[in-house]
C-alpha cells in the first residue's frame, strides 16, 4: 500500500520545522503512529492530516518544548479526532521514554482502531491483519523492526 500522490511527506528534524506542525490544528482527524527499534525505544512519530505526513524525528528534536505545546495543542483540539492503532501503548512507551513530551496523554477525542476493531469483530488482530481483513491490502513491514536510531535513515 502506498501513499496516494496528492500526500506530502515532511520531515520533521530540526526546532525550525517544528513550526509546520500548526497546520494540523485544522484538521478533523488526525493519524498517529510510531517507529520504535528493536530495544523498544521510539525513534520517529508520525503524525497526519488527510494531505501531509509529518515524520518527526525525536532523536532529534525530542527535548524542544515548542514541539510539546503545539501537539498538546493539536491532541486537545476539540475540533479534531486522533486515530492510533493501541494508543495506550504509544502513551505507555511516551511517558517513560520522553516524560518531558506530554502532548500525548491530551488525546481527548480519539478512535483506537484495535479497540474498535475487537469491540466489532471480537478479535484483538495486528495492524496488518485488520488492513488485510477490513480492506483487502497488505501492509509492507519488512522496515518495521529495524534500528530507527541509526542515522541516516535509509530513504524506503
Amino acid at each position: 500500500m502506498t501513499l496516494p500522490y496528492t500526500v506530502k511527506v515532511r520531515w520533521v528534524t530540526s526546532f525550525l520545522n517544528v513550526k509546520f506542525l500548526k497546520f494540523l490544528l485544522k484538521e478533523e482527524f488526525i493519524g498517529i503512529s510510531a517507529e520504535w527499534n528493536a530495544q523498544g525505544r521510539i525513534s520517529l512519530f508520525q503524525i497526519c492530516g488527510q494531505k501531509t505526513v509529518y515524520i518527526i524525528d525525536l532523536k532529534k528534536v525530542a527535548k524542544n518544548s515548542k514541539m510539546n505545546e503545539l501537539l498538546t495543542q493539536i491532541f486537545a483540539n476539540p475540533k479534531s479526532i486522533i486515530i492510533a492503532f493501541d494508543l495506550e501503548s504509544y502513551r505507555t512507551k511516551f511517558n517513560e521514554q520522553y516524560p518531558n513530551l506530554t502532548f500525548i496523554n491530551q488525546a481527548e477525542k480519539f478512535i483506537d482502531v484495535r479497540e474498535y476493531y475487537s469491540k466489532v469483530y471480537d478479535d484483538k488482530d495486528n495492524l496488518q491483519a485488520i488492513v488485510r481483513n477490513l480492506f483487502e491490502k497488505a501492509i509492507c513491514k519488512a522496515e518495521s523492526n529495524c534500528n530507527w536510531n541509526k542515522r541516516p535513515l535509509k530513504k524506503t
